[in-house]
Formats: structure tokens, C-alpha cells, sequence
């Protein structure tokens, strides 16, 4: 199942979205969404990605794992994978094929305590995260649905959302945003096994309509 947003029906699992930021757009800090910890090293995560027909949506998830969320962010991919079996283990990882720069936990592990999950609706759209920590580094996976105003005709545009955003001392460092589509097949069958927690209000994801 691909999806269009882990946003757009916040309180039920939220519908799915993909988004692309406009042209010409650049990340707040391109390498700082992948600081590589002491405890992780290329050699020692996943390497081997399932193989892809040229017109998939970007993964680092192995074969075999399930694609909680992955998508494209330029030439980096953004991936969240899980292994069947219980429980479920979980690990996020950043980077390209076979050039993975970070990846948590190492190894992957259960995502009680670890991943986090929040949601919140908005009229006509939603927003949906997925937290963690490494280190002085939080992380949030986000897809959200916005809804713009109604026009004369009575159409209502929606925009969509979705990449990681990472924080270091409430400061906002890194700001990669999904230039494919994204590819949630995996998450109504390991969703289930993440931590929920509230939706911060006060953490705020800049917005980036088209041509801004």
C-alpha cells in the first residue's frame, strides 16, 4: 500500500500523502539530518535493500522487511523498516544504497520506548509524527494534509507534506523534505507496536507551499 499521508484522517490512522517541495528548494542543513553516532557504522546495519523496478518508490529497507515509511529526498532516501515476527523490531535509516550515513537503533530493536507516534486533525487535513531520539537529536518523521480555502466553485486545494525534520536543543538543524512519493506498506501491521504519545503543539514544522 502506498500512501498519500499519515495525516489526512489524524484520529484513524490518518490517510496518506506524498509531497514534493518546490524547485529550487534546499535544506535547512544537508547533512545535518544524519549525524552518524559513535554506536553505528555502515558496516554493521542493512546493506542489502530490496531490489526495485525504476519506477518504485525509494528504500533501505532489506527484503524481507516491512516499509513502514520510506520516500526519496533528493539523493538521499528517508526509510523507516521492520522485521516480521514478535515482536516487531524497527530501525530508521538515512542515506543512500550501500552509502547508509546513519542508522537507529543499531541493531534494530522492539519500538516500545524508542519510536514514538502522534497525531493531530486539522479542518480538512491532519498531521501524523513519528519520534525519536538519538543522542541530543530528535527526529520526526511527519506527513500532513493541509486544506487552503474554499474557492468560488466551491473546491477546496489540499497541500501534502512529508519528510523527517530533526531538532537539537529545541533548535531546528535539518529540514529534508520527500521529493517522491511515500511508501507506508508496512504500517497498519507494525504501527500498531509504537509508543503513543501527545501531539506537541508547540513544536512547529515550517510550511513549504508550491513555489515558496
Amino acid at each position: 500500500m502506498i500512501y498519500r499521508s499519515l495525516a489526512a484522517a489524524a484520529a484513524s490512522m490518518i490517510a496518506i500523502s506524498c509531497s514534493a517541495p518546490a524547485p529550487g528548494a534546499t535544506d535547512a542543513a544537508p547533512d545535518a539530518a544524519a549525524p552518524e553516532p559513535a554506536s553505528a557504522t555502515v558496516s554493521e546495519v542493512a546493506t542489502d535493500p530490496a531490489p526495485e523496478a525504476a519506477s518504485a518508490i525509494p528504500s533501505l529497507c532489506a527484503a524481507g522487511e516491512s516499509v513502514v515509511f520510506s520516500c526519496g529526498a533528493g539523493d538521499r532516501v528517508i526509510s523507516l523498516c521492520a522485521t516480521g515476527g514478535s515482536p516487531v523490531a524497527m530501525q530508521y535509516r538515512f542515506g543512500r544504497k550501500g552509502a547508509i550515513e546513519l542508522a537507529y537503533p543499531k541493531p534494530a530493536a522492539a519500538p516500545k520506548g524508542v519510536f514514538f507516534v502522534s497525531s493531530t486533525p486539522y479542518g480538512g487535513g491532519g498531521e501524523r509524527r513519528i519520534r525519536f531520539t538519538n543522542g541530543d537529536y530528535s527526529y520526526y518523521l511527519f506527513s500532513r494534509t493541509i486544506a487552503g480555502e474554499w474557492d468560488a466553485e466551491g473546491n477546496r486545494p489540499h497541500t501534502f507534506e512529508d519528510g523527517v525534520i530533526v531538532f537539537r536543543g529545541g533548535k531546528l538543524i535539518s529540514d529534508k523534505r520527500c521529493t517522491t512519493e511515500v511508501d507506508s506498506s508496512g504500517q497498519e501491521k507494525a504501527g500498531a507496536a509504537l509508543d503513543q504519545e501527545n501531539f506537541n503543539d508547540e513544536l512547529e514544522i515550517p510550511y513549504r507551499p508550491a513555489g515558496h
